[in-house]
Formats: C-alpha cells, structure tokens, sequence
C-alpha cells in the first residue's frame, strides 16, 4: 500500500477499514483465543460460504499509547498471525476453529530493579483490548515456525518469574486526574485480604510483594502487609501538609520480600493503623505479586518468560515439565506469534533480548467478546487532495448536529471541515479501543499531511460532545461484560458523559499546590490534542513542559445527556443553533461594540485592579469598543442568612447581559455555581438570562467555573453555553482552582490576541486560544483554561468601518473639531468603509450613533476592610442614542445635547455601529476627539414635555390587559427636542416605578433609542421580570432635553405562566353587520398559540367554526373575524348568537375556553 510521509512520520495513504467486510472483538486479558464456527456464525460471518484460508486478524496488541509522539507505535491495524485448524481447504466445518494469540489492555514491562523486576502498565482509558476480523482477498498471515536455531545452550531454565496484579478503579478522590483508587479502609474497616494462585512455586525463591496505598489523615497512618499470614512489612504514609488547599490524599509505594510459602495461594492482607485519628481513611491502589514457579505446564496453557541476562549470540534451553504434546509459541513480538519446536519437553531461542512464550495443549480456550460489524472507513485518506481548515471529532450520538454545523461553517465562513467520530479515530489509530492519544495521533496525522496554502490560518479542531473524569464508565457499557466490583464504584454508568474524553493530568491529588516532592497539580485539559511537534506530547506537569505548545487551536461543545438520547440530540440542537443564529444579521446591534468588566472586591483590591488595568488598556488601544464597569465594589452589600450579598451588582451584570457585550470579562473569586462569595452571577441567573440574540464570549479568570468532566454536577459555564438559549456563545474559562498571577498573565494575553488582525482579518476563536495559550506558559497552571466553543468560529467583529466626517457641517479632517454644547443642536456626517479603506458603496441599512459624555470619576464603597475606596474612570453617560439611514456607504443626522451635561469642556466620545442586514455587514467605529461641555447661546425655550404612550409586550396592549409574569414594557416618545438620556441631573432619568414602591424604581435611559432619521421621537423597551400574579400598575416618567417631565400610569394584571389565562374578550363591531373581529388579551406572550371560534345559535345549534394558528403570539390578539355566514357560506340571520373561544398551546398543552354574546344586524 502506497504511504504518505508527513513531518517525520509515514502513514499509510489507505486505512485497511476502508474496504472489504470487518467485524469487531475484544478480549480482557492476554492469552489463547478460540474462534469456533458458531461463533462466527454469532459474529455475523458467513460461515456456509467462508474460505478460512482468508480470513485475516487485525490489531495492534499494544495497550496504552504513548504519549510522546516521537515514540514509536503502529500507524494503522496490523495484521496477525493466527492458527487455522483442519485441512486448509476452501471449506470451514463444524470441527475447525481459530486460535489466536491476544495482548490484553494492561500489560508488563521490565524493570532494572531486583526487588520489582517487572511493573504492571495499568490501561487508563480501557478495560478492553479490541481486533478486528475480515475476509480478504488472499490467504491471511499464519502462526509460522521460528527460525531454526542451533548451538549449545548458554543458559539452561526451567523456572521462570510469574506477575500478576490486583487493581480496581473505585473512587477518584478530586473528581479530577487519572489516578484513580480501589479499596478504602478507616476505623472501623481495618483489614482486607487479597488472594492470588502462583501453582508449582519455586521453593527458596522470594516472593516480591509491591503495594501502593494512599491514606487521607492529619498525620501519618500506616498499613501492615502480610502474606498467608505472615507480616512482611509496614508501609507507613505521610499525614496530610495542612495547607489552605491541601492535598487530598498521600501515597506510598513500597516492595516486600518473603520467603516462599508452601501453599500455591497466596493472600497478601493490609491491615490499617489510623495512628489515632479516627476520620482517616485509607486506600489500595494497587498490588503486585512477582514469584518463582516451576517451568511446568499445569494447565490448558502456560505464559513464561526468562529473567536471565541477555547475551548477544547467547542460546537458552527451556526445559519444560508435563509437556507432552504441547506447542510453544514466541509471543514476543504479540502480532507475529511463531511456534518454536518442542523436542523432549525441551526448546532453544536466542537470548538477545527478553522473550515472552505460551505453552498450551488442547483447544478448550476462551471465546472473545463479540462486537459485531463495522463499517469501511478511511481517516488516513482524509487530507489527500483536501485543505482542511478544521476537523469536528464527534461521538456517533451528536454526529448529525455537528455535520449541521460543519455545513454552516462551510456557507457562512468557506471553511473545508471533516467530522469524523470518536468510534472511527480509535478504531485506526487505537486499534479500536478507548485510548486519547489516538485522537492526539489522528490530528498529528491531518497536521502533518494536510495541503494548506502557506500563510493559512491554523486548524481548528473541536471536540463536540461532554466528558467525563471517569473514562470507563461509558453509558455504552454491556453489563454482562462489567466486572462484579463496578457497582461499588463512585459514579454509575447511567450518569456518566464520557463522550468525547479529555486529558486528566498523572496528578490526582494536588488541588493548587504540589505535593512533597512532586512538582504536578491535578487538572483536565484539551491542549493535549493541540500539542502536534515530534518532541512534544510528554507533557511533564512541570515547567519541563513549557517548550510544548498548541499548533492547532482546540475547543469543546460540552453537550451531554444524562439519561436520554432525546434529550442529549435537542442540547446539541440548541447549541448549534445558538452558533448557527450568532452569524445571522438578525444578531446585528450595538452591543458588539461593547466589552463588559466584572470585577470581584476583597484581597486589597487586587480583582479590581486587574480588571481596570485590562479596561484601560482596552480604552486605548480599542477605541470603537465601549467599556462597561460593573465592579462589586460600586455596589452596595446586604447581609443575608448565607453571608454578603450585592443584588445591584447582580442585576447590573443581568442587565449588561441582557443588552448585550460582545465579550464579558471575570476577574475574581468562583466556583461551579457562581461568580464571588457574593453569588453576584448564578446558575440560577444565568437560566433566565433573555439575551438569545445578544450572546456573549466569557473569559473567566476565576476558579473552577466551567469544569466538565464531573457528569455528577453541571457547572455554571456548561449551564451558559450548553443549557440555555441565551447566556454564551463561548467561554474561556476555567476547569479547576487557579492562582491570580496566572489568571492575569492569561488575561492579558487574551486581549493581546483577540483584537490582533492577520492577512487583514481578525483571528477565529482556535487561533485566538493558540496565542493567549503559548503566551501564557506557566508549568501546568494554565492548562486548566479550556476554550468551551467552536473554535472555528470567530467572534462578532463588525466588518467594516464607520467614520464620523463632518461634525455641524465642518469636515474633521480639514478643521479643528467644534464643542459639542448643552441644548445645541449637532449635525454629524459620516461614511461607512470597507477593509481597504474604501467607501462602501454599496453599504445600505443604518447607523446607530450614540454620543458620550466626557469620563467621570466614581469612587468605589470600600465593602471588605481591607480594600478601601478607589477612584475609577467610567465613560457611560449617553447624551444621545440614535439612528439614521446610511445610503451608499453614507449617513448624516442631527440631535440636541440635553441640558443635564457636565458643563466642564473635555473629550467625549461619538460611538458608531452600522449594520446592512441584506448584505450581511456591519461595521464599527468611534470619534474620540469631539469635545463636549459648555452651553449653547442663542437658546430657543422649549416649555412643553414629552408625549409618551404605554404598552406591554405589544402596541395592541390594552390598559388593564392580561401579561405572564414577564412581559416587554414598551413606551413610544416623542418630542420636539429629543428626549434626554443623560443622566448628569438629579431626577432626570427615564424611569418606571412598580406598585408605587420607590425599591423598584427602574432607570430606562440606557434602554432608549431614537427612530431612525428623527431625534424627536423613539422608544423604550424593557423586559419586566418575575412580576407576582394579581393586578400591577407602572408609572412611567421622561423629560425631554431641556428638563420638562411627563408621567403616565398603566395598568396590568399578572396571570400565572403555567396556567393560560385570558381576560378582555369581545368581537368589535358588536353588534354588527358586515363583519367582526374578536380579540382577547392572554398570558403566555411570544409563545405559539392554536385559537378557535365556534358560533352557536342560541338553542345550541354550532353554525360556523373559525380557527387559525399565531406563531409566536402577542399578548392581544384580534386576528379572527366572522363575516356572519354559516359553514355553507350563506347568510345567517338577524339576532343574538354564542361564541366560544377556544385557545390552546402547542407548547405544553394548557388550554383554555370562554363563552360571550354577539348581536348581528342586517
């Protein structure tokens, strides 16, 4: 097969899945399998039809990849020789039968230590060793005869070294690395025993006992070993440091010589001393027993290997006892067993290196597990002839949603994106087992071969589907094949979300701070798959490790289903909705001009700092971008049952969401349920967050906001991407505790990269990680930021750029710029152009300009003690916010500056966000040079107020009308001077005020914008939320810019959500004539609605039915009317009629009826 060289390597150009029929198997354990006719039958073969001379078995026996991606390992399935019984005819009958040599997951390998010659090599990700079986073209690869050797014999053996271990997976303390541990011991369980059966035992031969245990104790524990009895030793493990965050547990590893017993069973017990600290818990982690038996085949088969050094040209005899008829293999090399000849219980091999050998007699051996069919794939041919700008590596169950997906990214962005599954990566570069080094090798293959242009944006590639700290327990899982310990374990297959795995570091114990003499701390990261150069992929959890870093950027869609299948298709449906809908024009607006700040208090200011210091330099070196501060420490605190509470900061951080950021920034203390010990941004918020068309890009420097790898809790950053339709689009975030130097260092380097152009474009999300990430090196701290999106996307830049070029009719570029001054009336001019420079032409739609008031200084409240207050800039006093049209690249609008400004002459701010929603463009810009102060002479005296009109969630709102319990306040204004939004006097605010309670006064001016081309007039829209059932009133209040106020009243009654209510029903005209309308007022606004109307006469009798079905219904409807004829279009009579109203939602089924009278005159 021809093969392709990328980088160092060579891969083959074709996988061998990619034609002819193959079928799946696996095994436990090394040893001799057995394939009899009906068990091919069961497997799915033909077997009336098969030619046994071509079957053919595939594997890599190998067990765990490894990690360093230099080290050698197999490319694709590789065949295996294997044993055919019979006459090697064309036929299979019912007598022959397969047997074939099979390496199991956990394997051994040599050590130099006398006291453990060989140490187990425990498979983190699988239990399973997986083959593959097929039917070729021509004769497959058979066990084959070794070599002839000759010569004496150097070395005569007949004993021979034998292991075998005890491990079992039971509880993982942290919730987090790959050190996992089996049985607990404490006070009250002191002791358990451990057998093993080593038969024909070598008598005056050592038996080496290796024991690793953990204890979790405030000073140091210990366990005494003991074989049949017999005390070998005692393992003596540290107590815990007892620092602010100490380690969960301490380990010790320790090996026991005892003389050999005289019973072929052995049982090693541990028995647990808590040293006088009754809470302490101990554990196994894992046992190894090496001993001396006899060259001796007992048993329908023998595995055996020699311990004598190895001699180049060397010979060893192998004397086996109570081997009549039996047959040896060499399974050294496990994929080409070759059958040495057995002469008088004897045979010769080389000595040059460590051999591995199978004796056995007979046919009675175990049977695989059976798999089944598998389709033809091809991975290795994927990057021939393709560019491919990202690879989407799914679990099978959200595959559709992500080729969804990968279709949106080639028509809206023109990138070329492969989905493959997780089932295909493994089963090519893992030989079919769970194994994260295959996905790592798969992406180094498609790095190394992909045929990009020069000068291309590196690849992206995105893990689409949850994880799980736990990697064996897969929903997938065959009880019939789980070992009797897995109901003990910590966590049940039913809850697990181990769909497409993540890294988790050696290090299982160490939170923040590493242990004695260790240098990692525990943490779960995606980079692994990035990390694609020839000397990287150890990835030491130290500073060794800082060379390594990211070559393609790497994100994760963290959807998951806890129990459902349906429920896991909808949560993927919902975030690639959500992506899908971010690229829309309908998401086009302002807020993509804006980068919201969120700042913890406490540590001596030290979050506030470091969110001002980002701000600031945003404020600089990004001036189209407006900055919005929300600093705990502006906000008042109250004192709760469960501590110190801010809801002022917490609703400034809702309503910011709400109106939109393009990114949101957290500086400060966390965790998985929310932002601050303050609990200023929750789970709770974060589900009723109504910002589905505004999303935002969080960066979280706080401690474990996002983690998703525990399947037992679904963390607050899942919750804002995965669960809601609103919230994020995107979070880089944090996974496990961190350090704030770190955080800040990360943080900078984000802004560094995130607004950094190349080739004349701003970077995608994956390369934008890429930066920050190889920026930010810090040993294995900063590998618990994951980036939780699609890192193929990038974020909602405005594409072009819009200028301010005449202010009041003078051109900026020529002339110094005129003062923007207390009611004077301003005409601005500007154009819209395109990445070149150039105007855009055909740039059609609008602008939205507001207008800023120089920065202002605010002085924090000092809440912690040791803070105290600190001064702050905040630029957000809007002196004006409208739009204009913008015609072939060009806009012009007028306005007048309220009277509430600081008369104090400054630099202000002109922001600018136009969109063509036709075209699919937008564009951004800001003037920062226009100076605003003083006040206008030649004032014309402008006495009358402004004229306002109120409704609810519709202007078919009537007074008195039926809302749920949240509804969109909407308030048209109007005046002859313009409406003013500026803040600056005391009182002057645009507000609503509920149930006359001064507590829920709510100040409207960031949520006012003028109409389009008319300063004089525009609207209020504002969502009112968690409104209690029973009748309201709202008093609304606006002044205009010279400071004359209006108020209006309107009242509302609140029906509760889960039960459809109607109020305000009637047909108009009534009486009537020709035709009338009927209208009704209900509670579940924006829901879809099914309505019908059935006409009775007055003795029952049903004459005519009208119905019709309201998507996304407003809270009045008036859309059916009656023309006064029957089903049979004919005309009714004069006189008094019945008509039920009949309302139903789609929705959740609630239903509701009500009957009422007309009168119809001819």
């Amino acid at each position: 097969m021809a093969a392709r060289r990328g980088g160092h390597h060579v891969y083959a150009a074709n996988s061998v899945l990619s034609q002819g029929q193959w079928y799946k198997i696996g095994v436990p354990a090394s040893g001799i399998y057995k394939l009899d006719k009906a068990t091919l039958r069961t497997l799915g073969l033909d077997v009336q039809t098969l030619d046994p001379r071509r079957l053919q078995l595939y594997g890599n026996a190998f067990g765990q990849l490894p990690q360093l991606n230099s080290a050698p390992r197999p490319d694709d399935l590789v065949e295996n020789a294997i044993y055919v019984s019979g006459n090697n005819d064309a036929t299979l009958s019912d007598e022959e039968y397969v047997l074939f040599y099979a390496r199991g997951p956990h394997t051994w390998e040599p050590t130099s230590n006398e006291q453990r010659p060989f140490r187990h090599l425990y498979h983190t990700y699988t239990d399973t060793a997986y083959y593959f079986l097929t039917v070729g073209a021509t004769p497959g690869r058979r066990v084959a005869p070794a070599a002839p050797v000759t010569g004496p014999a150097t070395t005569t053996i007949s004993t021979f070294p034998d292991h075998q271990f005890h491990e079992i997976d039971l509880v993982n303390l942290l919730k987090s690395g790959r050190q996992w541990l089996g049985e607990g011991f404490d006070a009250s369980t002191v002791q358990k025993e451990f057998s093993f059966s080593f038969p024909d035992l070598v008598a005056n031969e050592p038996v080496l006992v290796t024991s690793l245990t953990a204890a979790t104790a405030n000073r140091a524990t210990a366990f005494r070993v003991a074989l049949n009895g017999q005390s070998i030793g005692t393992q003596t493990v540290p107590g815990l440091s007892g620092d602010y965050f100490p380690e969960a547990a301490n380990l010790q590893l320790s090996t026991f010589s005892s003389p050999t017993p005289t019973a072929n069973e052995l049982r090693v017990s541990l028995t647990y001393n808590v040293g006088g600290d009754f809470s302490a818990k101990g554990y196994l982690d894992y046992l190894e027993i090496t001993a001396w038996r006899k060259l001796r085949l007992s048993g329908p088969s023998l595995e055996f290997r020699a311990l004598a050094s190895t001699t180049a040209g060397g010979m060893q005899e192998f004397v086996l006892d109570n081997a009549t008829g039996a047959t040896v293999w060499d399974v050294t090399n496990p994929r080409r067993p070759q059958e040495r000849p057995l002469s008088n219980s004897t045979f010769l091999a080389p000595a040059d290196s460590l051999r591995e050998f199978v004796a056995f007699t007979g046919s009675s051996f175990p049977q695989p597990r059976l798999f089944g069919r598998v389709a033809n794939q091809n991975l290795h041919a994927l990057s021939q002839g393709n560019q491919l700008d990202a690879v989407f590596v799914t679990h099978p169950v959200f595959r559709a949603e992500a080729e969804r997906l990968a279709a949106h990214r080639l028509s809206h962005d023109g990138l070329n994106v492969q989905v493959v599954t997780t089932e295909q990566v493994y089963n090519e570069f893992s030989s079919g087992g769970q194994d994260i080094t295959a996905i790592r090798d798969f992406m180094k293959m498609v790095y190394e071969t992909n045929q990009r242009p020069a000068g291309s944006a590196r690849m992206a590639l995105l893990l689409f589907g949850d994880a799980s700290y736990d990697y064996k327990a897969d929903p997938g899982n065959d009880p019939k094949f789980l070992p009797e310990y897995w109901s003990q374990r910590q966590i049940s297959d039913k809850n697990n979300q181990n769909y497409v795995p993540v890294y988790e570091s050696y290090e299982s114990f160490a939170r923040i701070f590493p242990r004695a003499f260790n240098e990692g701390i525990s943490f779960s990261s995606d980079d692994y798959f990035g990390l694609l150069d020839d000397e990287e992929g150890e990835w030491k959890e130290s500073s060794d490790a800082d060379f390594e870093l990211l070559d393609i950027g790497v994100g994760r869609l963290p959807v998951r289903t806890p129990n459902d299948q349906p429920r896991s298709a909808a949560q993927a449906r919902l975030v690639v909705d959500k992506l899908i809908t971010y690229d829309q024009p309908a998401s086009f607006g302002k807020w993509r001009n804006r980068v919201t700040f969120v700042s913890d208090d406490g540590d001596t200011n030290l979050h506030l700092r470091g969110a001002e210091l980002l701000a600031n330099q945003l404020v600089t070196k990004q001036p189209a971008y407006n900055v919005h501060k929300v600093y705990l420490d502006m906000y008042p605190q109250v004192a709760v049952a469960g501590g110190q509470r801010s809801p002022e900061a917490a609703r400034a951080i809702d309503q910011s969401l709400e109106e939109g950021s393009l990114l949101v920034n957290y500086t400060g203390h966390g965790g998985v349920k929310a932002w601050s010990d303050e609990q200023i941004f929750t789970i709770e918020s974060i589900k009723k967050l109504q910002n589905t068309q505004r999303l935002a890009f969080f960066l979280t420097a706080t401690c474990d906001f996002s983690t998703y790898d525990d399947p037992g809790f679904d963390s607050a950053g899942e919750v804002a991407l995965t669960d809601v339709a609103g919230g994020a689009i995107g979070l880089l975030t944090t996974t496990r505790v961190v350090l704030s130097g770190n955080n800040s260092l990360l943080n900078q380097q984000f802004y560094d990269a995130v607004f950094k152009e190349e080739n004349g474009r701003l970077p995608r999300l994956g390369e934008v990680m890429i930066r920050t990430k190889n920026q930010s090196v810090s040993g294995a701290y900063n590998r618990n930021f994951a980036l939780l999106g699609d890192p193929s996307m990038r974020l909602a830049y405005p594409n072009y750029t819009a200028t301010l070029r005449e202010l009041n009719h003078r051109t900026l570029s020529t002339t110094p710029t005129d003062t923007l001054k207390a009611m004077s009336q301003v005409a601005l001019a500007g154009d819209v152009t395109d990445r070149t420079g150039a105007l855009a032409t055909a740039f059609t739609g609008t602008v939205q300009v507001t207008v800023l008031d120089k920065p202002t200084p605010v002085l924090t409240l000092g809440n912690e003690p040791n803070d105290g207050q600190q001064t702050i800039q905040v630029q957000e006093s809007v002196l004006y916010d409208g739009k204009a049209t913008v015609r072939d690249g060009r806009f012009q609008l007028e306005f007048i500056i309220p009277r509430d400004i600081n008369y104090n002459v400054g630099p202000g701010k002109i922001s600018l966000y136009a969109a063509a929603p036709q075209l699919g463009l937008d564009a951004h810009g800001a003037n920062k040079d226009v100076l605003v102060g003083s006040v206008a002479s030649d004032i014309k005296a402008d006495t009358i107020p402004p004229q306002v009109r109120l409704f609810l969630d519709s202007e078919s709102f009537v007074f008195g009308g039926l809302t749920g319990s949240e509804t969109m306040l909407l308030a048209q204004l109007s005046d002859s001077s313009g409406i003013n939004t500026a803040g600056a006097g005391i009182g002057h605010e645009i507000t609503a005020v509920l149930d006359n309670d001064p507590s829920k006064l709510i100040v409207l001016n960031s949520y006012y914008t003028a109409d389009v081309d008319n300063f004089r007039s525009g609207r209020v829209r504002y969502l009112l939320k968690d409104l209690a059932p029973g009748p309201h009133v709202l008093r609304f209040k606006a002044w205009d810019t010279f400071n004359n106020s209006t108020e209006r009243e309107l009242e509302f009654i609140v029906a509760r959500n889960e039960k459809l209510a109607l109020k305000h029903i009637l047909n108009y005209p009534n009486p009537f004539a020709t035709t009338t309308t009927f209208h009704f007022d209900h509670n579940r606004n924006g829901e879809d609605l099914d309505v019908q109307v059935q006409i009775f006469t007055v003795t029952g009798k049903l004459i005519r039915t009208l119905a019709t079905s309201i998507p996304a219904s407003p809270a009045h409807v008036g859309t059916l009317s009656w023309d006064g004829r029957d089903e049979f279009n004919d005309q009714v009579a004069r006189g008094v009629y019945l008509y039920r109203l009949h309302v139903r939602s789609p929705r959740d089924g609630a239903q509701v009826s009500k009957y009422e009278k007309l009168v119809l005159l001819r």
